[in-house]
């Protein structure tokens, strides 16, 4: 599960389970999810389908949550920004 761009920015999925702090959440319907990262999931989660998405701006950084079914299984994905050059404290 590498870093892949979605509109010119680097994303990395994290560990399922996670989710995101709170911030500007905007929910999103399951075609208004990037290429991307519908397509990470469709290889990494074999059989699994997007239940539902929202993507959240906290500090400037868009991230994703994405919660993927299977069945009864249901899993929470969250792919954060890569911040390639973080601006010092």
């Amino acid at each position: 599960m590498g870093t892949f761009k979605v509109d010119k920015r680097s994303y990395a999925p994290t560990s399922p389970g996670m989710s995101l702090p709170a911030g500007d959440r905007t929910v999103l319907t399951v075609t208004e999810v990037p290429k991307p990262i519908a397509d990470n999931i469709a290889k990494d989660y074999v059989g699994y389908t997007i239940k539902d998405a929202t993507n959240v701006v906290k500090d400037k950084v868009l991230s994703y949550e994405v919660n993927i079914i299977k069945g009864a299984t249901t899993e929470t994905i969250v792919y954060e920004q890569v911040v390639e050059n973080p601006a010092p404290k």
